[in-house]
C-alpha cells in the first residue's frame, strides 16, 4: 500500500503518511467502486479509467435514508419509517451552507464532464421555461417585482448602494428563478421561500459576482469583445454553485469549457432572451415584470439539458 500523493508505502492502519502527511482515510480507497458505471477497482485506485469519476467506498453505494440512515434495497425511493428519500452517500450533494466555499471537484473528473457533448435547441428551452413559468406564474411575478424592487432601492443610498446591489444581493437573488424552476422540474410544489433559497450559498455566489464582474468590466473596456466572451462563457457559473455546490472559480472554469464547445450556440441563446426583455421594456417597463422569470426560466431549461441535474434537494 502506497500513499497516493507522494507514493511513500504505508502499514494497514496509519491514519497518515509518514512522509506527507496525507489524510490515508479519505484518499486511499479500498475495494473502490465506480458510482456511475459500478465497476470494481484495486485497492487504491481513485478515478474511474472509463469515465474518470472519482471512485468511493462500497459503502457509499449502500441506498439509506437521508432522515434515519436506515438501509433499503436497491430501487426503493422512500422510507417506509419516517418518509425519506432512499439515497446512497455517493449520490448526495452536500448540503448547502451559506458561508461555505463549496466542494472541489477532481480535475479529471471536471475535465471529463465538461468535455460531454450537447445540442444546442434556443427554442426548446424558451418553451420548456415558459412551461416552468405558467406552473407558478404568480410567485413568479411576484418575486420579480420584490426583485427589480431589491435592485432598485439600494442603488438610490449615494455612494454605496450600487455597490451593496452588485456584491451582496443581485446573485443570491437572481438564482432564486432558477431554484423555483428545477423544484417545478422535479415534480415538487414551490412556495415563495423557495426563491431566497440563493441564500444558503450566499460567499461562492457573492464571490462569482465580484471576480466575475470585474473579468466581464475589465474585457469590456479591452474592445469589448473579451467581455462578450466572458460574459457569454460564464452564463451557467451561478447555477453550476447551486446545482452542483462547487467552488465558485471551478465553477467559472466549467462553465467557460462547457460553453466553449457551443459558445456561439450559447450567444444566440442570450441574444433571444436579451430580445425578449427588450420587448418587455417597450411594453411601458410592465412587460419585464413577465420577461425576466421567462428568460430566467430559459436558463434554468438549458442548463438542465446541457449539464444535467445533480441536486435532488431543491
Amino acid at each position: 500500500m502506497k500513499c497516493p500523493d507522494c507514493q511513500t508505502p504505508f502499514n494497514e492502519g496509519d491514519k497518515y503518511c509518514s512522509k506527507c502527511r496525507a489524510d490515508l482515510d479519505s484518499i486511499y480507497l479500498f475495494k473502490p467502486v465506480c458510482p456511475q458505471c459500478r465497476k470494481e477497482y484495486p485497492d487504491g485506485i481513485r478515478f474511474c479509467a472509463d469515465d474518470s469519476t472519482a471512485l468511493v467506498s462500497p459503502e457509499k453505494m449502500i441506498p439509506k435514508c437521508i432522515i434515519c440512515n436506515k438501509e433499503y434495497p436497491e430501487g426503493t425511493t422512500f422510507c417506509s419509517a419516517d418518509g425519506g428519500t432512499i439515497i446512497a452517500e455517493a449520490f448526495r450533494t452536500p448540503e448547502p451552507q451559506s458561508f461555505s466555499m463549496g466542494t472541489s471537484l477532481p480535475d479529471k473528473e471536471l475535465s471529463t464532464l465538461a468535455n460531454e457533448s450537447y445540442t444546442v435547441n434556443v427554442g426548446n428551452w424558451i418553451r420548456q421555461g415558459w412551461k416552468y413559468f405558467t406552473q407558478y406564474t404568480g410567485g413568479f411575478l411576484g418575486f420579480t417585482a420584490l426583485y427589480i424592487f431589491a435592485m432598485i432601492l439600494p442603488q438610490l443610498v449615494p455612494g454605496i448602494g450600487t455597490v451593496i446591489v452588485l456584491t451582496l444581493l443581485a446573485q443570491p437573488l437572481s438564482v432564486g428563478f432558477l431554484n423555483v424552476s428545477f423544484k417545478i422540474d422535479q415534480g415538487k410544489t414551490p412556495n415563495f421561500g423557495d426563491f431566497f433559497k440563493g441564500f444558503n450559498h450566499f460567499l461562492p455566489l457573492v464571490l462569482f459576482g465580484i471576480v466575475g464582474g470585474l473579468l466581464m468590466t475589465v474585457g469590456y473596456f479591452l474592445l469589448i469583445i473579451p467581455g462578450i466572451y466572458f460574459t457569454v462563457s460564464y452564463t451557467f457559473a451561478n447555477v453550476l454553485i447551486i446545482d452542483r455546490r462547487i467552488q465558485f472559480f471551478q465553477a467559472m472554469e466549467f462553465s467557460r469549457k462547457k460553453v466553449g464547445k457551443k459558445w456561439f450556440g450559447i450567444f444566440w441563446l442570450l441574444i433571444m432572451l436579451f430580445a425578449i426583455n427588450f420587448l418587455g421594456v417597450l411594453a411601458l417597463g410592465v412587460g419585464v415584470l413577465f420577461t425576466i422569470p421567462i428568460s430566467a426560466c430559459t436558463l434554468a431549461a438549458a442548463y438542465k439539458d446541457i449539464f444535467g441535474l445533480k441536486s435532488e434537494d431543491y
